[in-house]
């Protein structure tokens, strides 16, 4: 779990910042301590309302997630429904990679398992071969949103720019896709190391799953393995081992294509940053969508404002099914 993260039942939380993270459930206890005329009791803090988005975005249209129609203010120059599509892109793409790879990865790891036990090797020991072409096909799929959210970034600097009156060199780059194809650019660092941990964590918990079959096996055969069939052996361990898998492909592909977008957003603005320190522009943390499924650390945050991109991009998140954290320059 991230540092200054929440865990089940746990009460606030201090971030680095000095920021206070207090769980969804412990407001809401907090909420039912207000007196009847409204005032708080003393030391109690009143309850966050959710963040007001009176304004319907010009990016929506009829067929968007109905929960992106509404933007605040400060958020009108994002494009949140591109966004939620790259996300959606990204997140199916990593997916597939890893869907494809985990039926080769598991027999693999079956046909070493079964080898391994009919040759009296302990599970502990059991070596497993990496392969050599996943890290590059999760790195083809986020080198795509890390392009996306580069653009993006930027294009928002622009049109915040615009719409404040202000001069801006980058007014040409103000729809998203006037900027020269970065297909060629080499991947920066934190793109390849979000692929490796991607494709690391993977095969690791896989392997995990392995040794835990067949120290399972070992338990139920008593290490009588001399007698039986390889090729049984490996098929028992690869349906212990797939039923295993289908739990966390998604966790895995939702915080490979977050992180990726992150990066290519936080680049993005550090292109525009002189011009837009000048400006006197700050940057703001959103949630894309309002919702119940956002985790209990990231709600509190949505809105957040800070001088720079990492002072509102605190990685507290517990992983809710719709936390899309945006970060975008504003003018406070």
């Amino acid at each position: 779990m991230p540092p200054g993260a929440t865990k089940p039942g746990q009460t606030s939380q201090t971030l680095p910042s000095g920021r206070v993270i207090v769980p969804a459930k412990q407001r809401a206890a907090q909420a039912s301590t207000l007196s009847e005329d409204g005032g708080a009791q003393a030391g109690v803090p009143a309850p966050r309302s959710k963040r007001a988005r009176p304004d319907v975005s010009s990016f929506w249209q009829e067929g968007h997630r109905p929960e992106l129609r509404n933007v605040a203010p400060s958020e009108a120059h994002v494009d949140f429904p591109a966004h939620d599509r790259e996300f959606n892109r990204a997140e199916a793409g990593i997916t597939r990679v890893l869907s494809d790879a985990k039926h080769k990865t598991i027999g693999r790891m079956a046909d070493a398992v079964a080898n391994a036990l009919k040759s009296g090797v302990k599970p502990s020991e059991i070596a497993f071969r990496r392969d050599p072409n996943l890290h590059q096909a999760i790195l083809g799929e986020i080198q795509k949103t890390y392009d996306f959210g580069r653009k993006q970034a930027i294009a928002e600097h622009a049109r915040l720019m615009q719409r404040a009156g202000k001069v801006t060199k980058f007014a040409d780059y103000a729809t998203g896709f006037m900027l020269a194809d970065p297909a060629a650019r080499k991947p920066p660092k934190s793109l390849i190391v979000t692929a490796d941990v991607a494709a690391e964590d993977f095969e690791n918990r896989l392997a995990d799953a392995a040794r835990n079959v067949a120290n399972d096996l070992r338990a139920k055969y008593a290490d009588d393995f001399a007698s039986m069939d390889a090729g049984e052996l490996a098929d028992q361990t690869f349906g212990a081992i797939d039923d295993y898998a289908e739990g966390f492909i998604a966790r895995a592909a939702m915080e490979a294509s977050r992180k990726a977008m992150g990066a290519g957003r936080k680049d993005g603005f550090d292109e525009v940053g002189d011009e837009a320190a000048d400006a006197g522009a700050v940057f703001e943390r959103t949630e894309m969508v309002d919702s119940p499924n956002i985790c209990d650390n990231c709600e509190p945050l949505d809105g957040e404002q800070g001088p720079t991109y990492s002072s509102v991009d605190e990685d507290v998140c517990e992983g809710g099914a719709l936390c899309r954290k945006i970060i975008t320059e504003v003018f406070a």
